[in-house]
């Protein structure tokens, strides 16, 4: 069934991605620096995660800050300064952000986690969420 050929080549293309950004850092760098909107608030994220703050605390400043913002602009712009303000405790940053995937999940009603931490050691992302 075509289902089953959909789920086939999902689980390749995750296979294949994983593959290409085996650390949050990687992460970060696929994202262009000057990517803008939620491309810049992922590698913001990123950054935070692989603890380049000044870089992280930079993209969240600016995305903390829209010029003229509609109500999703000014929720994440929120969002962003709150996440700034967490660089500089590491554990409450990855706690914040562990709290959103939680989130995320849940209205996306994909399965829950016990513990959505991808990041172990040196950043590395050999814990896969399902």
């Amino acid at each position: 069934p075509e289902v089953d050929k959909l789920a086939a080549a999902a689980a390749v293309e995750v296979a294949r991605l994983r593959s290409l950004l085996p650390r949050v850092h990687a992460v970060a760098e696929s994202i262009p620096s000057e990517a803008d909107c939620w491309q810049a608030y992922h590698r913001a994220i990123a950054l935070g995660l692989s603890e380049n703050r000044p870089a992280a605390s930079e993209i969240f400043a600016r995305l903390g800050n829209p010029s003229d913002p509609n109500p999703w602009q000014a929720e994440r712009a929120t969002q962003c300064l709150e996440l700034q303000r967490l660089l500089d405790t590491p554990t409450e940053f990855r706690a914040a952000v562990a709290r959103m995937i939680i989130q995320q999940r849940r209205a996306l009603r994909l399965p829950e986690v016990a513990e959505p931490m991808i990041w172990q050691g040196e950043h590395d992302l050999s814990r896969r969420l399902p």
